[in-house]
């Protein structure tokens, strides 16, 4: 379960291979840590994929998580106040710009209020949150929700209770100085991907369907880490990535513009928190009082995004966490991606089921799950606070 496909040379997309057995093993590469290589180096925990296959989710388990039935261990409250319910969160990466708005929300103690303790887990990659939370190890995760979509397909008891990132995040950028403004503008061009990668089964589709010819466009595959080098070398004129996090690094460089899969008909899963079935079906109550604060978080880092980004930085000053503005500039960008054109005027965390079906028909379509279920077998709004 979840082996990671053979690596495919580069070529044209009408040349490789279309078949991708182990749809989950290729989302390790799009679970966006804060740069293309993967977080920085700084917490063992959270060492990036590096090219590695995915770990199996028992295997995941064992090594970094404690067992199902060990909870974590914390202070009895003081006298008079009633005990704290202990949840904790299991993250893609370790802190990376959309990690803010929950670091802002556990300092400003609005889980306190809710009778939660939260914990963070730093993680390493979208697919191992998804495996150990399905696992029962946690009680939930935050990362990818492509990843948790495929992880229900494969069989994980895994549902979605907030959409965070509710537009896609995932595209290409590249130079101003390239001319391109279409995606028939990467005919002629080369892109850079990396072997297995979660976004290979779109490309093609994506090309199609914005009248390019997929046998025009070059793709260069090269390793995750180093996809970013690659392109900052000119090896290639389009960079294949989450947009909004490396394109505010990248207009450092020199001017850079980019094209949004789902600006152009392809809309894929951004960023959320899940849970499994277990935890919505007996712990209705905590699930409701957590997301309350979490997306009270979030509310609030839309127009406080440096205080929230400066709260991370302060309580994981262990981790060593290089270059603040970058990730401001990414939480800041993050903003345009918070809804669609369906969810807006909705609480963030909101789904709509419109855009679900058509995600999913997407993934369907492309050979990365099975087939497309209904979309309220994904998610819930079950949680969601009305206001």
């Amino acid at each position: 379960m979840f082996a990671r496909e053979r690596p495919r040379r580069a070529g044209t997309l009408g040349s490789r291979a279309a078949a991708l057995p182990a749809a989950l093993s290729l989302l390790l590469v799009l679970s966006c840590g804060p740069a293309a290589s993967g977080p920085p180096a700084a917490a063992p925990a959270a060492a990036g994929p590096a090219g590695g296959s995915a770990p199996s989710a028992a295997s995941s388990a064992a090594s970094s998580a404690p067992a199902a039935d060990a909870p974590a261990a914390h202070a009895a409250p003081p006298a008079g106040k009633p005990e704290q319910q202990k949840v904790v969160v299991r993250m893609d990466w370790i802190p990376w710009a959309t990690h803010a708005p929950l670091h802002l929300a556990v300092e400003r103690g609005w889980f306190t209020e809710r009778g939660l303790d939260v914990e963070i887990q730093d993680g390493n990659g979208s697919v191992v949150a998804v495996q150990t939370v399905g696992a029962g190890h946690f009680d939930v995760g935050f990362a990818s929700l492509g990843a948790m979509i495929v992880g229900r397909d494969e069989g994980l008891p895994v549902r979605s209770i907030a959409s965070i990132v509710r537009k896609g995040d995932l595209g290409g950028v590249y130079r101003e100085s390239t001319g391109i403004r279409t995606p028939k503008d990467w005919e002629g061009k080369s892109l850079l991907t990396t072997p297995g990668s979660f976004e290979q089964p779109f490309l093609e589709p994506f090309l199609r369907k914005n009248g390019a010819d997929p046998d025009r466009v070059n793709i260069v595959a090269v390793d995750a880490s180093a996809r970013l080098p690659a392109f900052l070398a000119k090896r290639g004129e389009v960079y294949i990535t989450a947009v909004p996090q490396q394109i505010a690094r990248l207009n450092k460089v020199e001017p850079m513009s980019s094209i949004i899969f789902a600006d152009y008909g392809l809309p894929l899963p951004g960023h959320g928190f899940f849970t499994t079935e277990d935890v919505i079906k007996t712990k209705p109550n905590m699930l409701r009082a957590f997301v309350d604060a979490a997306v009270r978080g979030w509310e609030y880092s839309r127009e406080h995004s440096d205080e929230a980004m400066q709260i991370m930085y302060a309580r994981r000053a262990d981790a060593n966490l290089a270059d603040y503005e970058g990730e401001l500039a990414g939480l800041e960008a993050y903003r345009d991606y918070l809804d669609t054109d369906r969810t807006r005027g909705k609480t963030i965390g909101w789904h709509s089921e419109e855009d679900w079906a058509d995600m999913l028909r997407t993934m369907a379509d492309a050979g990365v799950i099975k087939a497309a279920g209904k979309p309220t077998e994904y998610f819930t709004n079950d949680f969601i606070p009305n206001r």
